[in-house]
């Protein structure tokens, strides 16, 4: 079954199976939230509701936080922190990228977030 998979998701969606860190399971699962009518998602904020991924504020005085919404489903969220893992580890671009924001003070957390 998963080979199947593999093979209609590679066919499906070869531009996003070929980014790093994204393999078959990962985009099969942000396709299958994308749903059948893709066009909906118009932009990437579009794409954070149902990834439970939407910010919402958390801030109190004068501090400016946010947290995540948890109120969409949680497994694209997953995906998603799946193929950050990932680059995070093996892209070089995103190695630099978190290089970059740890020494502007932020955490790896808080440089993911951004």
């Amino acid at each position: 079954m998963k080979a199947v998979r593999r093979v209609t998701v590679t066919q499906a969606a070869p531009a996003l199976v070929a980014l790093p860190g994204v393999g078959p399971e990962t985009a099969g699962q942000l396709l299958e939230t994308a749903g059948d009518n893709p066009d909906r998602l118009v932009s990437g904020a579009a794409f954070t509701h149902p990834c439970a991924t939407a910010p919402v504020s958390a801030s109190s005085g004068r501090t400016d936080r946010h947290r995540l919404n948890h109120g969409s489903n949680r497994h694209p969220n997953s995906a998603l922190h799946t193929i950050v893992l990932v680059r995070m580890s093996f892209d070089h671009c995103t190695r630099e990228y978190v290089a970059r924001r740890t020494t502007q003070g932020l955490t790896k957390k808080e440089s993911c977030d951004a």
